[in-house]
């Protein structure tokens, strides 16, 4: 549904028309800019998570595997390469599976909590 806008050129003298089309994207809305805010926080959130459990791989402070699970756990409801890989996880290792069916209900809790935030601050009701 985009709207074409068509630039004609007519020379003097010259039977050849140019008619290059552009095409103007509609604005979005509020909804889908919301929508778009929203992806990109999960998946910044859930990358930061990565990030924090590779490092605690290597560093004895941070436990590098529940950061790793946690943040696979934020990224599979945006990412199926995440959702496939934890699924992966599962199937795996079925006595891990209860913790990781746990954890992922409290990060899904979380996630629409911090997602949701912004709309009862902005409903008047």
């Amino acid at each position: 549904m985009h709207r074409k806008a068509a630039l004609q050129a007519d020379f003097s003298g010259c039977t050849r028309k140019l008619v290059p089309y552009i095409e103007i994207a509609p604005h979005p809305t509020t909804q889908q800019m919301r929508s778009r805010a929203k992806r990109v926080l999960i998946i910044s959130v859930g990358w930061m998570f990565i990030i924090l459990g590779i490092a605690g791989l290597v560093l004895p402070v941070l436990q590098g595997i529940l950061f790793l699970l946690i943040g696979l756990i934020i990224l599979s409801t945006e990412c199926a390469w995440a959702h496939n890989l934890l699924q992966g996880l599962r199937n795996r290792f079925p006595r891990i599976a209860a913790h990781i069916n746990h954890a992922e209900l409290h990060a899904k809790a979380w996630l629409h909590r911090l997602t949701h935030r912004g709309a009862r601050v902005a409903d008047p009701e």
